[in-house]
């Protein structure tokens, strides 16, 4: 039973105690990697955040344990299979999930938009008071959820729900891990740098992120807009 392939497609008859520990090791790797490598999961939002808003050095692992809460309770939310959502197919399902996503990517061009204003704003008066990405972050990393969770509690609905969950906490311990380590080096690269070279530089940081933030939103839109004709054609 290749474990790969047995993760995603057959659920049919496996029972946990057939599940190798090693599977789930590379489940959580999977998730790790994917946030940390892919464009997107709101990286750019999380280090603009953390370098624009100096309170966030001092609460970003909570925020960002905030995010990745709302992140999982959103999977939970759709795919708990209780009540009326037990009769609703796999592919409605995913499309709550296609449609919730949209928050996220609202959220992301909100925060590359305020990022530019407030650049321009320091442009023009070093005290300026900036805008506060906090609620944006954690509304741009809570709602892009991760697709192998998607893949792997679609393929285990009714067949083996168990399972399917077991391998999405791994894969959601490795976003996590992943959340936590890129918060981890921003922090230590705003502690190089010191709080005062930060807030002399905090107008150039704000155009950069601001522009690096909506240049990957951007680029997550355009698939998000080639979608649709799929959709619409699966739903008629």
């Amino acid at each position: 039973m290749p474990a790969p392939v047995s993760v995603y497609t057959r659920f049919l008859g496996v029972t946990l105690e057939e599940v190798p520990l090693i599977t789930y090791g590379h489940q959580a790797l999977l998730g790790f990697l994917m946030v940390l490598l892919a464009p997107g999961y709101g990286k750019s939002t999380l280090a603009a955040w953390m370098m624009h808003n100096p309170a966030s050095s001092r609460r970003w692992p909570g925020e960002v344990f905030r995010a990745w809460v709302t992140k999982f309770g959103l999977l939970v939310m759709v795919f708990c299979n209780l009540f009326f959502l037990s009769r609703v197919p796999s592919g409605t399902l995913a499309l709550y999930i296609f449609i919730l996503q949209h928050i996220s990517v609202a959220a992301a061009v909100a925060s590359g938009v305020l990022l530019l204003r407030d650049a321009r704003r320091l442009a023009r008066t070093f005290d300026a008071q900036l805008a506060d990405l906090r609620l944006l972050m954690i509304l741009t990393l809570g709602f892009q959820t991760i697709l192998p969770a998607q893949i792997a509690l679609m393929s285990a609905r009714d067949v083996n729900t168990p399972l399917g969950w077991y391998i999405v906490i791994a894969q959601m311990a490795g976003v996590l891990l992943a959340f936590m380590l890129v918060g981890g080096l921003v922090a230590a690269l705003r502690s190089l740098l010191g709080e005062e070279r930060c807030r002399a530089w905090r107008g150039d940081m704000a155009l950069f992120n601001g522009i690096v933030t909506l240049c990957v939103t951007g680029f997550l839109l355009y698939h998000m807009v080639s979608a649709y004709p799929r959709i619409f054609a699966a739903l008629h």
